[in-house]
Order: structure tokens, then sequence, then C-alpha cells
């Protein structure tokens, strides 16, 4: 298993490379100015990845209620998507967030705009 996962990461960031997107792209500022609004701070991108379609169904696995996020963006939502998960603190109790925002389609390559 941990071969095959090894060269899934070498035809990732190979992928990627071809795609533009290595060193991965800083967060829109649109975004940047949203958390801002919101007095975040301490903004990382965690996850820059591809959806994976398993047995007809998108999934990614990550924790806390990512369903929602799965159920209000099922049409946006396509395999081999690239998409880029951010963290972020919101204070005054410095709560972690993330955000997540699809950097390119997965059908037809073409960039694509960001959702959360």
């Amino acid at each position: 298993m941990q071969n095959i996962n090894n060269q899934r990461n070498r035809e990732d960031l190979k992928n990627f490379m071809e795609m533009g997107l290595e060193p991965p792209p800083n967060m829109p500022q649109v975004f940047k100015d949203c958390i801002q609004v919101l007095g975040g701070s301490e903004i990382k991108l965690v996850i820059q990845n591809f959806l994976q379609s398993i047995r007809s169904s998108l999934s990614y696995i990550i924790n806390g209620d990512y369903s929602k996020v799965l159920k209000n963006n099922r049409n946006s939502l396509k395999p081999n998507m690239v998409v880029h998960i951010w963290s972020f603190r919101v204070k005054p109790n410095s709560d972690i967030d993330f955000a997540l925002i699809k950097v390119e389609d997965g059908e037809d390559g073409l960039r694509a705009d960001s959702f959360s």
C-alpha cells in the first residue's frame, strides 16, 4: 500500500507542476479579505489535492461536519477537481475554521470559481 501511495504522490506532484500549482498558489485575496472581516488570522494551506471518486460518490476525509459541505456543493464537486483546504483562526476564542476553495475544475481542466 505504501508504494501505491508514494507513486500517487509523485504523480500528483507532477500533475500539479504541469498545472502551475506547484508550489501551491496563495489564497485568493477575496477570501483573505472575508477572513479578515471575521477577525481571522493565521491563514495556512492545509491540503492541496484531487477529489477522488469512490463508489459513485466524491469523498475526502476530514474531521468535523464535512458532510454539510458535500451536500451544499454536490453539483459543484467533481472527480479529479483540485481543491485547497485552508485553516485560519477567528478571535476572540481563536477557534480554528476551514475554507474549501476549488482551484481547478475536474472535468474540463479550466480554472474554476471558488466556493466554501
